[in-house]
């Protein structure tokens, strides 16, 4: 009884994010008279999400026991959170700029239907890849601190949120309209969480670090419009893009790689 009565926040945390991660499936094919046709066409974008999401999933479930035994030692732990957002967030856009330019393209491989529709669906939702990465670095810090009650108010707003949202938008844009709304669910529910983490951990924002990643995102992207059609072969265009993301990356020295033999120390040092 006692296990039930602490596991049961935790599962209530995790029924809320799973329906606003998945009911706009089952709304596109109930609110549409062509519902399994777009509900299928929508899987066909999702599923990179979901192979993408494994990324900052694992990455939490390193960050979780670290994040604990940190909590517990009274350590500070902000430049652990900083680093560990970085960390993650720079990759997904040097991933992701090259989805979005060459979506059709990666559409037409993997489906024989459809790919046009796919492609444009998976924009919208790749863009909403990156607060659901927030979203795996202060939700699990502030799973980790047992902030469960401020999760689930989370939770259940986005919840709200998403089938609203999901509710006018499909049947006014179909399945473009459920990505939309993902998206905005997923950003709203990354700006609560970070704001809640903000408050309890007293994390200042860094906004020089803010202006390199934003430039850093411009750059990229102007630098993958100028690129596009340029080589014959789509893939090694953008294997390019891809590989002078890095060199960006490690020549502006957006990631501080001094400060990794540092946070190797604050982790090699909590009994986890």
């Amino acid at each position: 009884i006692i296990i039930s009565k602490q596991s049961f926040p935790y599962a209530v945390l995790f029924l809320l994010m799973s329906i606003y991660m998945r009911i706009d499936s089952v709304m596109i094919e109930r609110l549409l008279s062509d519902g399994k046709i777009y509900a299928g066409i929508y899987a066909q974008a999702y599923r990179l999400i979901d192979a993408l999401s494994v990324i900052p999933f694992l990455f939490a479930g390193l960050l979780l026991p670290i994040f604990s035994s940190m909590i517990k030692s009274n350590k500070k732990i902000e430049d652990l959170i900083k680093f560990s957002f970085n960390i993650l967030l720079i990759p997904t856009i040097i991933l992701l700029i090259p989805i979005i330019v060459y979506s059709e393209n990666i559409m037409d491989i993997l489906y024989i239907k459809y790919q046009s529709i796919s492609a444009k669906i998976l924009i919208v939702l790749i863009i909403g890849f990156i607060p659901i990465s927030s979203n795996y670095i202060f939700g699990t810090l502030l799973t980790a601190n047992g902030s469960l009650k401020k999760l689930n108010s989370i939770a259940i707003l986005s919840v709200t949120i998403n089938i609203i949202l999901n509710y006018f938008l499909i049947k006014n844009m179909f399945a473009l309209g459920a990505a939309l709304a993902s998206v905005i669910t997923n950003l709203f529910s990354a700006i609560l969480q970070f704001i809640v983490a903000k408050q309890i951990f007293k994390i200042k924002i860094n906004y020089k670090q803010v202006i390199k990643i934003i430039l850093f995102l411009v750059l990229y992207i102007i630098i993958a419009l100028v690129l596009k059609n340029k080589i014959d072969n789509w893939l090694y265009e953008a294997i390019v893009l891809i590989f002078i993301g890095c060199i960006i990356l490690l020549s502006t020295n957006i990631i501080d790689i001094g400060k990794i033999k540092y946070i190797k120390s604050i982790i090699s040092n909590q009994k986890l």
